[in-house]
Protein backbone atom coordinates (compact mmCIF):
# COMPACT_ATOMS: atom_id res chain seq x y z
CA UNK A 1 0.00 0.00 0.00
CA UNK A 2 0.85 3.63 -0.99
CA UNK A 3 0.41 6.63 1.28
CA UNK A 4 -2.14 7.59 -1.36
CA UNK A 5 -4.08 4.52 -0.26
CA UNK A 6 -4.04 5.40 3.51
CA UNK A 7 -7.55 7.29 3.06
CA UNK A 8 -9.27 4.31 2.05
CA UNK A 9 -7.55 1.92 4.29
CA UNK A 10 -8.99 4.74 7.54
CA UNK A 11 -12.26 5.00 6.23
CA UNK A 12 -12.88 0.43 6.21
CA UNK A 13 -13.29 0.43 10.26
CA UNK A 14 -12.97 -3.23 8.92
CA UNK A 15 -9.33 -3.02 8.73
CA UNK A 16 -7.28 -2.52 11.47
CA UNK A 17 -3.50 -3.37 9.91
CA UNK A 18 -1.51 -2.05 7.05
CA UNK A 19 1.65 -2.21 5.60
CA UNK A 20 3.23 1.08 3.63
CA UNK A 21 5.90 0.42 1.35
CA UNK A 22 7.70 3.34 -0.32
CA UNK A 23 11.27 3.84 -2.02
CA UNK A 24 12.08 0.45 -0.53
CA UNK A 25 10.98 1.40 3.07
CA UNK A 26 8.48 -0.89 4.82
CA UNK A 27 5.75 0.56 7.90
CA UNK A 28 3.24 -1.39 9.67
CA UNK A 29 0.32 0.74 10.60
CA UNK A 30 -2.27 0.02 13.30
CA UNK A 31 -5.24 1.74 13.77
CA UNK A 32 -6.71 1.16 17.78
CA UNK A 33 -10.17 2.39 18.67
CA UNK A 34 -10.17 4.77 21.46
CA UNK A 35 -14.18 4.78 20.84
CA UNK A 36 -16.82 4.88 18.09
CA UNK A 37 -15.79 7.86 16.27
CA UNK A 38 -12.01 8.47 17.21
CA UNK A 39 -9.12 5.69 16.33
CA UNK A 40 -5.43 6.79 17.56
CA UNK A 41 -2.72 5.27 15.16
CA UNK A 42 0.88 3.74 15.53
CA UNK A 43 3.34 2.93 13.14
CA UNK A 44 6.50 0.34 13.24
CA UNK A 45 9.09 0.86 11.04
CA UNK A 46 9.67 -3.59 9.82
CA UNK A 47 12.34 -3.06 6.83
CA UNK A 48 14.98 -0.62 5.08
CA UNK A 49 15.74 -2.23 2.34
CA UNK A 50 16.01 -5.40 2.11
CA UNK A 51 16.57 -5.65 5.81
CA UNK A 52 13.97 -6.74 8.60
CA UNK A 53 14.13 -5.56 12.37
CA UNK A 54 13.74 -7.73 14.78
CA UNK A 55 13.70 -5.06 17.68
CA UNK A 56 11.45 -1.94 15.99
CA UNK A 57 8.72 -0.61 18.70
CA UNK A 58 5.03 1.07 17.98
CA UNK A 59 5.47 4.93 18.06
CA UNK A 60 2.12 6.73 17.94
CA UNK A 61 1.89 9.17 14.84
CA UNK A 62 -1.83 10.67 14.83
CA UNK A 63 -5.58 10.12 15.73
CA UNK A 64 -8.10 9.81 13.09
CA UNK A 65 -11.29 11.81 13.83
CA UNK A 66 -14.21 9.62 12.10
CA UNK A 67 -16.91 12.73 12.31
CA UNK A 68 -15.34 14.92 10.08
CA UNK A 69 -12.56 12.34 8.02
CA UNK A 70 -9.68 14.43 8.99
CA UNK A 71 -6.39 13.64 10.55
CA UNK A 72 -5.11 14.83 14.06
CA UNK A 73 -2.34 15.62 15.72
CA UNK A 74 0.07 14.20 12.82
CA UNK A 75 3.77 13.28 13.60
CA UNK A 76 6.71 13.17 11.30
CA UNK A 77 5.93 9.71 9.89
CA UNK A 78 2.81 10.75 7.93
CA UNK A 79 2.91 14.73 8.16
CA UNK A 80 2.50 15.96 4.61
CA UNK A 81 2.32 12.70 3.25
CA UNK A 82 -1.93 13.49 3.46
CA UNK A 83 -2.43 16.59 2.88
CA UNK A 84 -6.26 16.35 1.72
CA UNK A 85 -7.11 14.91 5.26
CA UNK A 86 -4.80 16.72 7.38
CA UNK A 87 -6.13 19.05 9.81
CA UNK A 88 -2.89 20.60 10.30
CA UNK A 89 -4.00 20.63 14.21
CA UNK A 90 -1.73 19.17 16.86
CA UNK A 91 -2.72 18.60 20.42
CA UNK A 92 -0.51 21.93 21.53
CA UNK A 93 -2.86 23.69 18.51
CA UNK A 94 -5.95 22.05 20.34
CA UNK A 95 -4.99 23.80 23.31
CA UNK A 96 -4.55 26.86 22.37
CA UNK A 97 -7.85 27.29 20.76
CA UNK A 98 -9.49 25.42 23.76
CA UNK A 99 -8.10 27.59 25.99
CA UNK A 100 -8.89 31.07 24.13
CA UNK A 101 -12.23 29.63 23.54
CA UNK A 102 -12.77 28.82 27.23
CA UNK A 103 -11.26 32.54 28.50
CA UNK A 104 -13.88 34.43 25.50
CA UNK A 105 -16.75 32.19 27.02
CA UNK A 106 -15.53 33.31 30.93
CA UNK A 107 -15.10 36.54 30.26
CA UNK A 108 -18.59 36.82 28.42
CA UNK A 109 -19.94 35.71 31.71
CA UNK A 110 -18.03 38.01 33.68
CA UNK A 111 -19.27 41.15 31.85
CA UNK A 112 -22.53 39.39 31.90
CA UNK A 113 -22.47 39.10 36.07
CA UNK A 114 -20.30 41.78 37.04
CA UNK A 115 -23.21 43.09 39.48
CA UNK A 116 -23.36 39.81 40.75
CA UNK A 117 -20.02 38.75 41.31
CA UNK A 118 -18.96 42.40 42.99
CA UNK A 119 -18.94 41.70 46.40
CA UNK A 120 -17.18 43.99 49.53
CA UNK A 121 -15.66 41.04 51.29
CA UNK A 122 -13.26 37.81 49.41
CA UNK A 123 -14.27 34.56 50.23
CA UNK A 124 -10.40 33.44 50.91
CA UNK A 125 -9.08 36.44 53.55
CA UNK A 126 -5.61 36.22 51.68
CA UNK A 127 -7.26 38.00 48.55
CA UNK A 128 -7.64 41.25 50.36
CA UNK A 129 -4.00 41.07 51.10
CA UNK A 130 -3.15 40.33 47.58
CA UNK A 131 -5.13 43.48 46.63
CA UNK A 132 -3.45 45.77 48.80
CA UNK A 133 -0.08 44.57 48.21
CA UNK A 134 -0.91 45.21 44.39
CA UNK A 135 -1.37 48.69 45.57
CA UNK A 136 1.62 49.17 47.81
CA UNK A 137 3.93 47.64 45.31
CA UNK A 138 2.55 47.36 41.54
CA UNK A 139 0.04 49.48 40.61
CA UNK A 140 2.38 52.49 40.04
CA UNK A 141 4.42 50.81 37.43
CA UNK A 142 0.98 48.90 35.65
CA UNK A 143 -0.44 52.36 35.46
CA UNK A 144 2.54 54.12 34.44
CA UNK A 145 3.39 51.85 31.36
CA UNK A 146 -0.47 51.96 30.19
CA UNK A 147 -0.73 55.43 30.47
CA UNK A 148 2.88 55.75 28.49
CA UNK A 149 1.34 53.41 26.56
CA UNK A 150 -1.77 55.56 25.07
CA UNK A 151 -4.49 53.66 27.55
CA UNK A 152 -7.22 55.00 28.76
CA UNK A 153 -9.49 54.06 31.83
CA UNK A 154 -11.57 52.17 28.97
CA UNK A 155 -9.40 50.52 28.16
CA UNK A 156 -8.74 48.40 30.67
CA UNK A 157 -10.93 45.18 30.45
CA UNK A 158 -11.49 41.97 32.48
CA UNK A 159 -8.81 39.06 30.99
CA UNK A 160 -9.42 35.57 32.32
CA UNK A 161 -6.21 33.82 32.53
CA UNK A 162 -7.21 30.52 32.70
CA UNK A 163 -4.89 27.72 31.74
CA UNK A 164 -6.03 23.99 31.00
CA UNK A 165 -3.25 22.63 33.08
CA UNK A 166 -2.82 19.18 31.18
CA UNK A 167 -4.71 18.72 28.19
CA UNK A 168 -4.91 14.80 28.44
CA UNK A 169 -7.03 12.39 26.00
CA UNK A 170 -10.71 12.12 27.10
CA UNK A 171 -10.23 16.04 26.84
CA UNK A 172 -8.88 16.87 23.47
CA UNK A 173 -11.37 14.17 22.13
CA UNK A 174 -14.11 15.84 23.81
CA UNK A 175 -13.24 18.93 22.65
CA UNK A 176 -13.03 17.51 18.85
CA UNK A 177 -16.58 15.91 19.69
CA UNK A 178 -18.44 18.73 21.27
CA UNK A 179 -16.96 21.65 21.20
CA UNK A 180 -19.35 23.78 22.89
CA UNK A 181 -19.88 21.59 25.15
CA UNK A 182 -16.63 21.00 26.70
CA UNK A 183 -16.06 24.89 26.19
CA UNK A 184 -18.60 25.73 28.40
CA UNK A 185 -18.21 22.89 30.83
CA UNK A 186 -14.91 24.36 31.17
CA UNK A 187 -15.88 27.78 31.74
CA UNK A 188 -18.76 27.18 34.20
CA UNK A 189 -15.96 25.12 36.42
CA UNK A 190 -13.59 27.47 36.25
CA UNK A 191 -16.63 30.23 37.48
CA UNK A 192 -17.19 28.27 40.56
CA UNK A 193 -14.11 27.71 41.54
CA UNK A 194 -12.69 31.00 40.82
CA UNK A 195 -14.46 33.94 42.19
CA UNK A 196 -11.90 35.47 44.12
CA UNK A 197 -9.57 35.30 41.47
CA UNK A 198 -12.34 37.05 38.83
CA UNK A 199 -13.39 39.67 42.29
CA UNK A 200 -9.36 40.33 42.56
CA UNK A 201 -9.28 41.13 39.40
CA UNK A 202 -12.34 43.65 38.72
CA UNK A 203 -10.96 45.49 42.00
CA UNK A 204 -7.49 45.84 40.56
CA UNK A 205 -8.82 46.98 37.43
CA UNK A 206 -11.30 49.28 39.25
CA UNK A 207 -8.11 50.48 40.75
CA UNK A 208 -5.68 51.21 37.75
CA UNK A 209 -8.89 52.79 35.96
CA UNK A 210 -9.05 55.47 38.98
CA UNK A 211 -5.21 55.72 38.87
CA UNK A 212 -5.52 56.44 35.04
CA UNK A 213 -8.51 59.32 35.33
CA UNK A 214 -6.61 61.19 37.93
CA UNK A 215 -3.34 61.00 36.23
CA UNK A 216 -4.64 62.10 32.66
CA UNK A 217 -6.65 64.86 34.74
CA UNK A 218 -3.65 66.56 36.04
CA UNK A 219 -2.84 66.93 32.45
CA UNK A 220 1.48 68.22 32.43
CA UNK A 221 3.11 65.22 34.59
CA UNK A 222 6.88 63.97 33.64
CA UNK A 223 4.40 61.07 32.59
CA UNK A 224 3.02 63.12 30.13
CA UNK A 225 6.17 64.72 28.72
CA UNK A 226 7.11 61.27 28.48
CA UNK A 227 4.81 59.98 26.53
CA UNK A 228 4.31 62.69 24.10
CA UNK A 229 8.30 61.97 23.45
CA UNK A 230 7.70 58.62 22.91
CA UNK A 231 4.66 59.04 20.45
CA UNK A 232 7.00 61.71 18.53
CA UNK A 233 9.81 59.96 18.28
CA UNK A 234 8.26 57.07 17.54
CA UNK A 235 6.79 58.54 14.66
CA UNK A 236 9.54 60.11 13.18
CA UNK A 237 11.04 56.63 12.34
CA UNK A 238 14.51 57.86 13.07
CA UNK A 239 17.14 55.64 14.23
CA UNK A 240 18.74 58.53 16.30
CA UNK A 241 17.53 62.14 17.08
CA UNK A 242 19.40 65.34 18.91
CA UNK A 243 17.76 66.29 22.27
CA UNK A 244 18.02 69.23 23.66
CA UNK A 245 17.90 69.43 27.66
CA UNK A 246 17.73 72.83 30.20
CA UNK A 247 18.66 72.17 33.74
CA UNK A 248 20.17 74.78 36.14
CA UNK A 249 19.39 77.13 33.06
CA UNK A 250 21.79 75.55 31.32
CA UNK A 251 21.03 74.29 27.61
CA UNK A 252 22.82 71.27 25.94
CA UNK A 253 22.41 69.39 23.33
CA UNK A 254 23.41 65.84 22.02
CA UNK A 255 22.97 62.92 19.96
CA UNK A 256 21.17 60.32 21.49
CA UNK A 257 18.94 56.91 20.09
CA UNK A 258 15.67 57.02 19.20
CA UNK A 259 15.00 53.56 20.76
CA UNK A 260 15.36 54.76 23.86
CA UNK A 261 13.30 57.68 23.77
CA UNK A 262 10.60 55.45 22.39
CA UNK A 263 10.87 52.65 24.18
CA UNK A 264 8.92 54.15 27.62
CA UNK A 265 11.04 51.48 29.55
CA UNK A 266 12.34 53.47 32.29
CA UNK A 267 11.23 57.12 34.28
CA UNK A 268 14.83 58.36 32.98
CA UNK A 269 17.51 58.14 30.40
CA UNK A 270 21.16 57.44 30.57
CA UNK A 271 24.01 59.52 29.21
CA UNK A 272 26.28 56.24 28.55
CA UNK A 273 23.69 55.82 25.45
CA UNK A 274 25.36 58.98 24.03
CA UNK A 275 28.41 59.55 21.69
CA UNK A 276 31.79 59.44 23.50
CA UNK A 277 32.26 63.37 23.29
CA UNK A 278 28.68 63.94 23.96
CA UNK A 279 28.32 61.95 27.56
CA UNK A 280 31.74 63.29 28.57
CA UNK A 281 30.62 67.19 28.08
CA UNK A 282 27.38 66.34 29.72
CA UNK A 283 29.09 65.18 32.97
CA UNK A 284 31.15 68.08 32.96
CA UNK A 285 28.42 70.80 32.54
CA UNK A 286 25.99 68.97 35.06
CA UNK A 287 27.95 67.05 38.16
CA UNK A 288 25.00 65.95 39.84
CA UNK A 289 24.54 62.21 37.75
CA UNK A 290 24.47 60.54 34.70
CA UNK A 291 20.77 60.58 34.13
CA UNK A 292 18.32 62.86 32.81
CA UNK A 293 14.98 63.30 32.73
CA UNK A 294 11.76 63.69 30.40
CA UNK A 295 10.90 67.35 31.89
CA UNK A 296 14.48 68.62 31.46
CA UNK A 297 13.90 67.84 27.54
CA UNK A 298 12.99 70.66 25.61
CA UNK A 299 13.71 69.77 22.02
CA UNK A 300 14.44 67.28 20.02
CA UNK A 301 14.76 67.52 16.19
CA UNK A 302 15.48 65.05 13.01
CA UNK A 303 17.12 65.87 9.98
CA UNK A 304 17.16 69.44 11.19
CA UNK A 305 13.37 68.79 11.70
CA UNK A 306 11.91 69.98 14.92
CA UNK A 307 9.34 66.76 16.54
CA UNK A 308 9.19 67.33 19.89
CA UNK A 309 8.87 70.90 21.85
CA UNK A 310 8.62 71.79 25.54
CA UNK A 311 8.96 75.04 28.25
CA UNK A 312 11.33 74.38 30.22
CA UNK A 313 10.17 72.90 33.76
CA UNK A 314 12.62 73.59 37.09
CA UNK A 315 13.05 71.20 39.59
CA UNK A 316 10.87 72.49 41.99
CA UNK A 317 8.03 72.37 39.31
CA UNK A 318 8.18 68.78 39.17
CA UNK A 319 4.91 67.10 41.20
CA UNK A 320 6.68 63.65 41.89
CA UNK A 321 4.63 63.01 45.46
CA UNK A 322 1.12 63.72 43.78
CA UNK A 323 2.01 61.32 40.78
CA UNK A 324 3.05 58.64 42.96
CA UNK A 325 0.34 59.67 45.38
CA UNK A 326 -2.43 59.07 42.71
CA UNK A 327 -1.13 55.88 41.93
CA UNK A 328 -1.46 53.95 45.09
CA UNK A 329 -5.04 55.59 46.12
Amino acid sequence: MKYADLSTWLENDAAHHCVIEERGDKKNLVKIPYDDDFDFLYYQRVCNGNNLSRTQAFYYCGIYNKLDGRLYDLQSVLKGNLPDIDSRKTVFSLRDDFEASVRSFITNIVDDNVDNLRSPFFEDESYQQKLDHFKEYYAESTVRQKFLDGETSEDVKFQCDYDCDRFEEAQMIRYLKYPSAAVEEAATEYWQTHQDDMLLELYMNDHIKDCLEKLEAQEDTRFHRQREISKAVNESGAKSVNVTIQRDGKDFTFKYPAFNLGCNAYMDYHSWDMPAKDRENFRNMFEEGSRFYPQEITAITYRGKQIYEAEPWGVGETPVEDEGSTMKM
